[in-house]
């Protein structure tokens, strides 16, 4: 492939405005399958909609639920319905993980998964977007948090998937009020959720 070096001097004497100098979108990062202390979908799916005391994640019902269940089932795990009234499934055998991962009441996405195969961020990210994502009839995806480090993390794991996204910072208002800060993570991805959208 031919790469010419340019200086900024160069790119800003050429006046050129219609053709902005941008860096080419590289791939992405090449890791090996590696055992996980969480199976990713389910890890996805606990950071997107979990509690954050514990290894369980909103109550639904509907066909989004079947998918969800399904895919956790796949990867070994065992729902439970939970109390009636609870607002939550379980999962079983995760709370542990969690805690040893020191992700209780701190929900990041630690190292191990930046550094997992293709296939198992792609499916970390279809749980974080099924739960707790949108999906445009156009394919804009978005990913949207309160907690800066987790919005961090996704972009980071996004990125590591070869995808260009960007991070928006705002306000989050009610009623014309101000609540805290929110941060919107947007890209495009042909398979960033597993739900049909």
């Amino acid at each position: 492939e031919y790469t010419t070096v340019r200086t900024t001097k160069y790119l800003y004497d050429r006046g050129d405005v219609t053709h902005k100098p941008q860096i080419k979108i590289q791939g992405s990062i090449v890791m090996p399958h590696i055992k996980l202390p969480i199976e990713p979908y389910t890890f996805g799916v606990w950071i997107g909609d979990g509690s954050s005391y514990g290894g369980s994640f909103t109550k639904r019902n509907g066909e989004d639920y079947l998918h969800i269940r399904n895919r956790i089932c796949e990867e070994g795990y065992t729902i439970t319905e939970g109390v009636s009234g609870s607002g939550y499934h379980g999962i079983l055998g995760i709370s542990k993980e969690l805690k040893k991962m020191g992700l209780i009441k701190n929900k990041h996405i630690p190292q191990i998964y930046m550094r997992s195969s293709y296939e198992q961020r792609t499916a970390l990210l279809q749980g974080l977007i099924d739960t707790d994502g949108y999906v445009g009839e156009t394919g804009y995806i978005e990913f949207c948090t309160i907690h800066k480090q987790l919005a961090e993390n996704v972009v980071e794991l996004v990125s590591s998937l070869g995808t260009k996204v960007t991070l928006r910072e705002g306000d989050a208002m009610l009623n014309g009020k101000y609540l805290y800060k929110k941060y919107r993570v947007c890209f495009y991805k042909s398979d960033a959720a597993s739900l049909p959208r």
